[in-house]
């Protein structure tokens, strides 16, 4: 199968369905359409500083696009290229962003997929984080592209990303916390969010990052399989399919094949059709997935 073949089309997740028509005039480059996609959605830590009603949180568990498309021409139903007031636009976390981003690159035939890891937020601390990769014609290269735009984080002191280009050294994919905390002896107390660190959200990002390379692009707290055992409870087996997983998201479109293949393979990695929505922001929750 080939990688920019596959990465060019939608998933279920990033189909825009009825709404496809909205992306017809968008702009064709994706610096310019992290841009648009910035004028549309906001990020859910900002609420605080505009009139926006709590219940409002609730778009964040949408997760997918077309359902966050009849959200934002909901909001406000100018063409998409015209940005948004703060309390008009799409309520969002990271993921939304990047499948946001995804699903416009995707229909204009540009490969693009969500990637899953960690960003430096403090001292010692490195929250789960999503970001986007598109193929740069130009180059024969991968290229990194964070679409969120988090204003609280930088008066935090934390780092963030943009408005376009990715420095390699700010975004830490969740194979290689895997590797670093597993090989290196690093803490693996350093990687995690603001409710639970360690292992156990390392895996999840591990396996979120398998599942969206698989095109089942999913929210950084959704929740099924192999996430859903205690980490404590993993044997040795288990751990170094893990190992392996990990060495494979790292060695590029070569393994490409081999993330298929152990994805199709194990049971525990696969995606369901019904998960669990592990959210800080609302109560947890079943979802069904579409497609």
């Amino acid at each position: 199968m080939d990688p920019l073949s596959y990465f060019a089309t939608q998933s279920p997740i990033t189909d825009p369905g009825v709404h496809g028509c909205l992306f017809a005039d968008l702009p064709r480059t994706v610096p310019a359409l992290s841009d648009v996609v910035r004028g549309l959605c906001l990020a859910y830590g900002e609420r605080h500083k505009y009139p926006i009603q709590n219940e409002r949180l609730l778009e964040t568990n949408s997760r997918h696009v077309q359902t966050i498309l009849g959200k934002i021409i909901a909001l406000d139903d100018r063409p998409l290229i015209e940005t948004r007031p703060p309390d008009r636009r799409f309520m969002a976390s990271c993921s939304d962003f990047v499948s946001l981003l995804c699903a416009m690159a995707r229909f204009q035939g540009i490969p693009a997929r969500k990637r899953v890891g960690f960003t430096a937020a403090g001292p010692g601390f490195y929250r789960s984080h999503e970001i986007a990769e598109y193929w740069d014609s130009r180059t024969g290269h991968w290229r990194q592209v964070d679409p969120y735009l988090d204003e609280a984080a930088v008066s935090a002191n934390a780092i963030v990303f943009g408005p376009h280009d990715l420095p390699a050294d700010r975004f830490i994919p969740a194979g290689q916390a895997w590797q670093a905390c597993r090989k290196d002896q690093s803490d693996p107390g350093m990687f995690g969010n603001e409710e639970s660190r360690g292992f156990g959200v390392i895996r999840a990002n591990l396996i979120l990052d398998l599942a969206a390379m698989n095109k089942r692009e999913l929210l950084n707290w959704d929740r099924f399989g192999w996430m859903e055992r205690p980490f404590e409870e993993f044997g040795e087996a288990e751990r170094e399919i893990l190992d392996h997983l990990a060495e494979i998201l790292q060695a590029g479109d070569e393994a490409f094949a081999d993330l298929i293949a152990l994805y199709a393979r194990e049971e525990g990695l696969q995606v369901p059709r019904i998960i669990r929505c592990d959210t800080p922001l609302t109560p947890p929750h079943q979802v069904e997935l579409m497609g």
